[in-house]
């Protein structure tokens, strides 16, 4: 996968810190927004999510932490915000959708691998691509 580092897309600054690494991607913190994202960025990102990718499978084998970690994230949006409606971008296979439909938010999702939005349909989920 071709990959090209970016500055910073809240405040176009380029002074990033590395703050982990996962499954071979950088996270990066904006010392001058706290944004924090992957970089260097995919540049041909389609083939990651296409239609018979493998990565299409990867959130399907990662539910139960995913779980655990979206319950926490969830928490915090609940501090703020009891309910109403949620839209997930990049929700793939739902988990986080599921868990917030279970405490009562309306949930949509979007998603570009269609293996993931018919998955999320099948379960009754509002997903598109």
């Amino acid at each position: 996968m071709k990959r090209k580092t970016v500055n910073c897309m809240l405040c176009g600054k380029s002074r990033l810190r590395p703050i982990m690494n996962k499954d071979g991607y950088t996270i990066v913190k904006c010392t001058a927004c706290s944004l924090v994202f992957v970089n260097p960025r995919i540049i041909d990102i389609e083939r990651v999510y296409a239609k018979n990718s493998d990565d299409s499978h990867y959130y399907a084998n990662t539910v139960a932490c995913d779980t655990i970690e979206f319950s926490g994230r969830l928490a915090l949006i609940n501090k703020y915000r009891p309910s109403g409606k949620l839209l997930d971008v990049g929700c793939s296979n739902g988990t986080f959708l599921r868990l917030a439909r279970k405490k009562g938010w309306d949930t949509y999702g979007i998603d570009p691998n269609e293996e993931s939005i018919l998955k999320c349909k099948r379960d009754g989920l509002k997903v598109v691509k």
